[in-house]
């Protein structure tokens, strides 16, 4: 319906209408995130084939590949794609896949925050980091000089 799509093609690129559209989908994208890490959280708690792990009271690896995922598992669709979203180190939800799910699993297991607050700091963070990209480019650009001594590719172009 090329009539629907063109108008909200329109609105969508209206400013008060792009902002919801970043705070819904910023909000959408952490419960996402968060979820995963719980579920694996549970899947790992109910493992019982390898050993438990002897210094942590749960396999936080589990924890960090499922978040991680679960953050920007959209970016991986089509899966010919293959993992150019994570050649492309520069891209926002990769790298907030990558240090909410450090955030979130720090500060709930070892920290012992809350999960629902935990939970509303990443989204709240997230969500300004979207509406905030020149503030939030500024802010990683001194994490990003960690991907010279990790031997990370750069991206030559920020997305839009």
């Amino acid at each position: 319906m090329p009539v629907v799509s063109d108008q909200w093609a329109r609105l969508a690129q209206s400013k008060p209408v792009s902002m919801l559209l970043l705070c819904v989908f910023g909000v959408f994208r952490t419960h996402q995130q968060v979820a995963c890490i719980e579920i694996g959280a549970q899947a790992a708690a109910l493992e019982d084939v390898g050993p438990r792990p002897r210094f942590f009271s749960e396999p936080y690896a589990a924890l960090l590949v499922c978040g991680f995922l679960g953050g920007c598992g959209g970016m991986f669709i089509p899966f010919s794609k293959g993992l150019e979203p994570i050649m492309k180190g520069k891209v926002f939800p990769v790298t907030m896949a990558f240090y909410g799910t450090i955030f979130y699993v720090v500060v709930t297991r070892l920290l012992a925050w809350d999960k629902l607050t935990a939970k509303m700091a990443l989204a709240v963070v997230r969500v300004i980091s979207e509406l905030l990209p020149a503030p939030r480019e500024k802010v990683l650009g001194a994490v990003r000089a960690s991907y010279k001594v990790l031997k990370l590719p750069e991206a030559t172009t920020l997305p839009q």
